[in-house]
């Protein structure tokens, strides 16, 4: 279940954020195991999930062009090592508070 600044203090949704600090460092920690990028696992989780999936990219620079196409799908034993350290649900919610979230992009409105 996920802990929000409604529900709980703030030092209770301090420690769900630092759980969930940890979590997202896991990954890295295998992209440089297996010698790919953060963003090549993240694609290559995607398309080893997915093999049809057509991802939609975004790239600011050639460098992260490059890094794209250079991704490939995970084995499915690199599959399930990423799953183990990163289970479904591990990091999930808005990025920040409601209260911050409120001011997220407030011109525009």
């Amino acid at each position: 279940m996920r802990v929000t600044s409604a529900l709980v203090g703030g030092a209770v949704l301090r420690r769900e954020r630092r759980g969930e600090r940890e979590a997202r460092r896991r990954p890295p920690g295998l992209a440089r195991r297996w010698d790919i990028t953060p963003s090549q696992l993240a694609l290559g989780w995607a398309l080893g999930k997915q093999p049809q999936f057509v991802p939609t990219l975004g790239m600011r620079t050639l460098q992260q062009l490059d890094e794209a196409i250079a991704a490939r799908p995970l084995t499915s034993e690199q599959l399930a090592e990423v799953e183990a350290v990163a289970p479904r649900g591990a990091v999930a919610g808005t990025r920040y508070p409601a209260s911050q979230m409120a001011f997220l992009d407030r011109e525009k409105r």
